[in-house]
């Protein structure tokens, strides 16, 4: 897989989040941004990869979609 990709957040069955992107999923019961970490770690390897939040696109909010993060390796 290479690397920058984009995560996208979504609600999770219940008050959970999940995270997808590059062909892998996570969850997370309390944050949006340790989904996201759990995600790239699957990507990139863990500590291998910096998040940073990116912008939403017009269309993510009929989507589901509740936020961005962009995957870099370190």
């Amino acid at each position: 897989m290479s690397l920058p990709t984009e995560i996208r957040i979504r609600r999770a069955s219940g008050s959970g989040y999940a995270a997808s992107g590059g062909g892998q999923r996570a969850t997370c019961s309390w944050s949006p941004m340790e989904a996201a970490r759990r995600c790239a770690d699957k990507l990139a390897g863990e500590g291998r990869h910096r998040l940073e939040r990116i912008e939403a696109r017009v269309t993510d909010k009929e989507k589901g979609v509740l936020y961005r993060f962009k995957v870099e390796a370190k």
